[in-house]
């Protein structure tokens, strides 16, 4: 029978939920023929140890040759499926029809890559529940096209923590290996540059979140700032309407919910991720030692 979907799960270090990821995988789809590949790059908490317990391909990579895109290519070369799904090692399918969810809007020959819904673990802090709520509603998105001089993060938002692609458009478009992160965001633009669509289904869903420090908040955001100059480009009016109505909307979340004390820190959190990011896109002016330092990713600086 032959493989409908491949799924390519980048790890390092995850036994702490790449079982729970896996379980949930297997038992939870139903009715398509699908392959598990797991790309580790250097992995010593015994990742690998849970990963040979299921019916997984494993490729292993070296730690400093590891990107984003680099490990999500490596993958797909190796993958026999029509369609190739991309999953976190710490996203977990919450319902056994989240991947005919994810890969069935491909009965529309027009649809390129598909992307679904992440709600966040129980213990998620409330700044990452609005977040997730915010970037991820229970209403379908379709983007199929863009301006490239007005470009704002939202317009080409796309993450492959839970996706789906074509295997023929990842042929002819791939990851960009040699950014540090936002990946995902990248191939939309080019995906969206080209005409084809993208298509947000909320009714696949897995569980992700994280609960960052205020240090890792500015790192992440410095990463995904470097990694997005060039890519996104808009007014500044627009940029700052699109910051006020998520300052906004944050504000409202956290009020209606009666995180009051969240409330209270809110304008320092967004202070700290507005700022890594800021830093970020304009650090093409900082001595590469003051960005290895800031950056999240230290493994990406000994082969830049």
């Amino acid at each position: 029978m032959s493989v409908v979907a491949s799924i390519i799960i980048p790890v390092k270090n995850g036994a702490e939920k790449i079982g729970a990821v896996l379980e949930s995988v297997i038992h939870n789809t139903r009715k398509i023929t699908f392959e598990i590949i797991a790309v580790d790059s250097g992995s010593t908490d015994g990742t690998k140890d849970v990963i040979g317990r299921y019916p997984v391909k494993l490729i292993e990579i070296d730690p400093q040759s590891f990107s984003h895109g680099g490990s999500r290519n490596l993958g797909a070369k190796s993958a026999c499926g029509e369609f190739l799904v991309f999953l976190s090692q710490d996203a977990i399918p919450s319902n056994d029809d989240w991947l005919s969810c994810l890969i069935s809007p491909f009965d529309d020959p027009a649809i390129a890559a598909v992307y679904g819904r992440q709600i966040p673990n129980p213990d998620a802090s409330p700044f990452e529940k609005f977040f997730l709520y915010y970037l991820y509603p229970d209403r379908k998105k379709i983007k199929d096209s863009i301006d490239a001089k007005n470009l704002l993060l939202e317009d080409i938002f796309f993450s492959d923590v839970a996706s789906a692609i074509r295997r023929d458009v990842w042929q002819s478009f791939k990851f960009n290996e040699d950014i540090i992160m936002s990946e995902d965001q990248e191939l939309a633009k080019r995906l969206l540059l080209a005409r084809r669509k993208i298509l947000y289904e909320p009714s696949s869903v897995v569980i992700h979140s994280h609960s960052y420090s205020l240090f890792e908040l500015f790192s992440r955001n410095f990463d995904s700032g470097m990694s997005l100059y060039g890519v996104v480009k808009a007014p500044f009016a627009r940029t700052i309407k699109y910051e006020i109505d998520f300052l906004r909307a944050g504000a409202g979340f956290l009020s209606k919910n009666g995180y009051w004390l969240h409330l209270a820190a809110f304008p320092v959190y967004e202070t700290f991720r507005l700022a890594g990011f800021t830093l970020g896109y304009c650090s093409a002016i900082l001595p590469r030692g003051i960005k290895t330092l800031l950056s999240q990713n230290k493994a990406y600086w000994k082969q830049h």
